[in-house]
């Protein structure tokens, strides 16, 4: 008789339990109103989060979702705060680090999660070319913002004055100084324009040259010519490829084309024609840079895209803390970044009314007008668009990427632990070669004396030991 009892009130209490969940509506259909226990996330990002971390985690509650999350920069984190997820932004800029962070054990390997069927809202975001590229010794230790393609070099230019002057950028290929003569045309033809400059943005594009890639990211002067037969690395400056670059920019100096020493305000320049080598699409472009109405009166044409690789793509990458205390929870929330488009939009753009403005599906930060945070987290093309961005990313995303060519590095992990003091140095020195007026030979011993030469060995030794 007791046992009975007791299995009675035992089933007493699961029906309290389940029914204090529920609530009758006004359409007599039962609705879930039970809270569920929430864990905690410690999120390690970018400063920006921090300012939707209130109203984002408001729409977890009124989802009734079983998380809550803290957003905390490298520097604002307390000692006694664990990282459960740790995004790195703009990882083309950070050389190898990132690799190193992952084999020293700072990130758990994912393919299991991301092969799980919960985790192909992630995997399917991206096509499979993408995921290798970010493979670390075959593993999976990250997963990808979408929105990112290769960057590309292009040229972009004033309609209405190539018409004017009967000169034709979109026959152009990269050689820029074979059309000293057109520029000139132009250049003299609008002397009168104070602000007016003929060519923009020239300063990088000898680190940009087709056919050649960073190995080591945009930070260092270390390179490989894709379409060698050794493949090993070089020093950028010792390349037929920048030598030929040189004399044709000294020619565009010569003509008076190209004059790097004027400086004006970035509002009032009016060049006909721009070199930019970070451009992904005209829709991301016109984001960033150029006010409402640039593409109406401009034209672009691509001239080259750098070929795939990891660092080639502009990429957000996210990952789970070895350490965490959470980590199938944080896997979980992070799936919820690829599918759920409210919680992406609130972590992007805050409260709808308040922080942004929304006109179709295209947002607008009321704040300052320039923040743009949905290229930092979960799937950007199920965001709000950009201003300037077509509304229709979602559709020609896969398009763009299907264009993409694999690096012959891709795959390729470079340790620089044998060279860690040398790789400093030489990162000191490429910045002051960029800054400065020095000739080709005085960056080249510049570089030297850094240690560019045994950078370049155990690139090289490590690269052919690879490529066996």
């Amino acid at each position: 008789m007791k046992r009975k009892l007791t299995v009675g009130m035992m089933l007493f209490v699961m029906c309290v339990g389940v029914f204090a969940g529920w609530k009758e509506t006004s359409g007599g259909m039962a609705q879930q109103t039970s809270v569920p226990v929430k864990t905690k996330l410690v999120w390690q990002s970018d400063s920006c989060f921090k300012r939707h971390e209130a109203y984002f985690n408001r729409v977890l509650e009124e989802k009734n979702l079983p998380y809550e999350l803290e957003i905390v920069t490298e520097d604002t984190k307390t000692t006694e705060q664990q990282a459960d997820l740790k995004t790195v932004l703009w990882t083309w800029k950070d050389t190898y680090d990132m690799t190193e962070e992952i084999k020293q054990g700072e990130f758990l390997a994912l393919d299991s999660y991301l092969d799980s069927e919960e985790g192909q809202v992630i995997r399917q975001s991206l096509p499979e070319n993408i995921w290798k590229t970010y493979q670390v010794g075959g593993n999976a230790y990250t997963v990808l913002t979408t929105g990112f393609v290769p960057k590309q070099t292009v040229y972009i230019w004033d309609r209405e004055l190539a018409e004017k002057y009967d000169v034709h950028p979109e026959t152009w290929n990269e050689r820029i100084w074979e059309y000293a003569d057109e520029l000139k045309k132009v250049q003299e033809g609008e002397a009168d324009r104070e602000a007016f400059t003929v060519i923009e943005g020239l300063e990088r594009y000898g680190e940009c040259l087709k056919g050649l890639t960073p190995v080591l990211g945009d930070c260092y002067p270390v390179y490989i010519n894709e379409h060698a037969k050794d493949g090993k690395a070089g020093l950028l400056y010792e390349m037929p490829e920048y030598q030929e670059y040189e004399a044709g920019i000294k020619k565009l100096k010569e003509t008076g084309v190209y004059q790097p020493n004027v400086v004006t305000e970035s509002a009032q320049k009016e060049s006909f024609l721009k070199v930019f080598t970070d451009f992904t699409t005209a829709d991301g472009y016109a984001a960033y840079y150029e006010s409402e109405g640039f593409w109406e009166t401009h034209a672009w044409k691509e001239l080259y895209r750098e070929p795939l690789w990891r660092l080639s793509v502009c990429a957000v990458e996210t990952g789970i803390a070895a350490d965490s205390d959470h980590p199938d929870e944080a896997f979980s929330f992070l799936c919820l970044l690829y599918e759920d488009k409210d919680l992406v939009n609130a972590l992007t753009w805050g409260e709808e009314g308040r922080d942004y403005r929304l006109s179709g599906n295209t947002a607008e930060d009321v704040m300052n007008g320039t923040y743009l945070p949905a290229r930092y987290t979960g799937n950007h093309l199920i965001a709000h668009a950009e201003v300037g961005q077509d509304e229709n990313k979602e559709e020609l995303y896969p398009k763009l990427l299907a264009r993409c060519r694999n690096s012959r590095i891709n795959g390729f992990d470079f340790s620089g632990k044998a060279c860690e003091q040398e790789l400093n140095a030489l990162y000191q020195a490429y910045e002051e070669c960029q800054a400065s007026d020095f000739d080709r030979e005085d960056r080249i011993e510049k570089c030297r004396e850094a240690g560019a030469d045994k950078i370049l060995e155990e690139w090289n030794r490590q690269y052919l030991e690879w490529n066996k």
